[in-house]
């Protein structure tokens, strides 16, 4: 029973990445080449639907209750809720885009686009949702008491490390928004709300559910967010000015360059924590072997 729940699980996850990568792409095939003026979507999105597929298929690859698998499925949630993120934006964005003539898309391929971005967001859920759920059902196991493993929850300081990170997480992006924009006017309050969605609460969020896990979820948690904040940095959102080349050529203030900064540096760093007891406990055994 235990191996068909997990065998469905896995074909829920491809089925949704699937659609939303034919969702992305399809009602617009000439970003293949011509990535720029054809679509609202981030330059950063295949790598999103990548590590996402990455990490459902090592977690249908690895031990049914091993930690590679729960530090996939940790590592999953992040891009699930990004994707959802997106949807949500090109939702609005589309009609913003197309009605200002930014982007070389007919007029009257809004319905259909429009159409795609919503069901961008449902397959990004689905996806969030079957990950959690299987994070939950891996909970529950190590809980049993016949399965012999426990999951031991992490010490009160790495907790709370965590969530302040995933606060500052939380903040960063759009702080880093504010910095890069002329003026705080009320269409940027639009952005703000656009930024949360896409990026803050998918990473901070993510970090903020897990901080009082074990080492292996915040551990994948960790890494998505690693590699896709460093996919904004390097990739702005069309719309938004919240890629560092843009804030350093508008000369914002250094809270600005620091928000810019601050999530994969953070996440590194906390990885490095997380990863040091382990690392010496391996050394320590080789030694004594």
């Amino acid at each position: 029973m235990e191996m068909r729940r997990r065998v469905g699980s896995t074909w829920v996850q491809l089925g949704a990445l699937v659609a939303a990568a034919v969702l992305v792409v399809g009602p617009t095939p000439e970003v293949v080449t011509r990535w720029e003026g054809a679509t609202v979507h981030p330059r950063w999105t295949p790598a999103l639907l990548a590590l996402a597929a990455g990490c459902v298929l090592v977690a249908a690859g690895a031990d049914r209750a091993g930690r590679l698998r729960e530090v996939a499925l940790g590592a999953l949630v992040v891009p699930a809720a990004q994707l959802t993120g997106l949807g949500v934006w090109a939702a609005w964005r589309w009609h913003v885009a197309v009605d200002a003539g930014r982007l070389d898309v007919a007029p009257s391929r809004l319905p259909q686009l429009q159409l795609c971005a919503v069901l961008l967001a449902a397959a990004g859920l689905c996806l969030l949702t079957s990950a959690l759920a299987a994070l939950a059902a891996l909970a529950a196991t190590h809980r049993a008491p016949r399965s012999g493993r426990g999951a031991a929850a992490a010490p009160r300081s790495v907790r709370w490390a965590r969530r302040l990170v995933g606060v500052a997480v939380l903040a960063a992006p759009v702080v880093l928004l504010l910095g890069g924009l002329d003026a705080v006017r009320p269409a940027a309050l639009v952005q703000v709300l656009a930024v949360v969605v896409l990026a803050g609460q998918p990473w901070g969020g993510a970090l903020l559910l897990v901080a009082g896990r074990g080492d292996c979820v915040p551990v994948g948690v960790l890494l998505s967010v690693l590699v896709l904040s460093v996919c904004w940095v390097l990739a702005p959102v069309p719309g938004l000015a919240v890629g560092l080349g843009t804030v350093l050529a508008a000369g914002a203030p250094p809270v600005a360059v620091v928000s810019a900064l601050l999530p994969p540096v953070a996440c590194l760093a906390l990885l490095g924590v997380g990863l040091l007891p382990t690392v010496l406990r391996t050394r320590g055994r080789a030694v004594t072997a």
